[in-house]
């Protein structure tokens, strides 16, 4: 019997820490399937120079996408449920911030930490279905258009959430007289044992290991492993490979998330960082974040590697009608600073000029 091999749906590509990504993977191989109904068996990111890559199997999200189509009405409820769930990270959220100051006892505290954990790993659920349902252009426009304004809600909350939580490791850190960013390198696991000081953990050791490049991982029942050295570079290899004729592409296709046409010179950024010319360009992504927003009035057209007709990408061209192509998988692979390329957003279609 022939093996059947292994496909890999990618996910996201952003700056973000090994303790950001640990939530994310755990939530997909736990709390999605119980907040959803269906989630995923594994779960992996890519870690290197600040970005993390994440993947899950391809069959697997797919049958997310149907298991959603199916159930709108369950879906519908979840989504009307969102308050409750941001008003749940929220207060455990504040209750982990007292905890540095009141100092509860071991089994208070370890119980605080806990509840923190579940719930925001519950919460970030919500950036599983906002997404996936984008991935489904069978749904009608104004539905669509719903899923993406709380999606771009959740992210906004979900911004605010995360910096709290920052200020409260780097207050820990001091308290604990360590290096604030050597914190985001452990897992939410690590990083329990780590404030519960339930036993010693050399902080420094795991933080060396993982320098450069590390690989995250995420199991149903079987926990979270992390992989560096030649096995990062290994699984690295593997999911990020492309066949060696990308660079030589002279046209792709993606989706289409704002309708137009347009030509200009490409800027790629790998992260925020503002434009690099004076003139108007071609923004080419992994994916938009809040951030990009001011540089839009310099942008005449969009591609990504990633997204549906529910990300961020595709919710701002269509507010600032700027030609818009998503999901390519290979747009930063492809095109580099200066290319020349149409952009066909009427048929989903990029082409380098020579």
């Amino acid at each position: 019997m022939t093996k059947r091999k292994t496909v890999w749906h990618f996910n996201v590509k952003r700056p973000a820490s090994l303790l950001d990504n640990s939530f994310v993977i755990a939530s997909d191989t736990r709390e999605v399937k119980k907040v959803v109904g269906k989630g995923f068996s594994t779960s992996v990111t890519v870690l290197e120079q600040g970005l993390g890559s994440n993947y899950t199997l391809d069959s697997e999200t797919n049958a997310l996408k149907k298991y959603l189509k199916n159930n709108l009405r369950k879906v519908s409820s979840l989504l009307a449920r969102y308050n409750e769930y941001l008003a749940k990270v929220t207060k455990s959220l504040a209750a982990l911030e007292r905890s540095q100051t009141v100092g509860p006892r071991f089994n208070e505290q370890k119980r605080i930490w806990n509840n923190f954990e579940s719930s925001y790993r519950e919460y970030i659920t919500f950036r599983v279905v906002t997404r996936v349902l984008g991935y489904e252009p069978a749904f009608s426009e104004d539905f669509l258009e719903k899923v993406a304004q709380q999606r771009m809600r959740y992210k906004k909350d979900w911004t605010i959430i995360r910096a709290r939580f920052s200020g409260f490791l780097k207050r820990l850190a001091v308290l604990r007289q360590v290096n604030p960013n050597h914190l985001t390198c452990l897992t939410f696991d690590e990083l329990s044992v780590f404030f519960n000081q339930s036993k010693k953990i050399n902080v420094s050791r795991l933080v060396s290991a993982r320098q450069g490049l590390a690989v995250i991982q995420a199991f149903v029942g079987r926990g979270m492993s992390i992989y560096t050295g030649s096995d990062a570079r290994r699984i690295r290899n593997t999911l990020a490979a492309v066949e060696a004729s990308v660079a030589d592409k002279t046209s792709f296709s993606g989706q289409v998330a704002c309708r137009g046409k347009t030509t200009g010179r490409v800027e790629v950024w790998t992260r925020y960082g503002g434009r690099k010319s004076r003139q108007p360009f071609i923004l080419v992504t992994s994916m938009t974040t809040p951030e990009m927003v001011p540089m839009l009035k310099y942008v005449k057209g969009i591609i990504t590697d990633e997204g549906g007709l529910t990300s961020h990408a595709a919710v701002i061209s269509r507010e600032f009608s700027i030609p818009c192509v998503i999901g390519t998988k290979i747009a930063t692979q492809v095109l580099k600073d200066g290319d020349l390329v149409e952009v066909d957003a009427n048929r989903g279609v990029v082409r380098k000029i020579k």
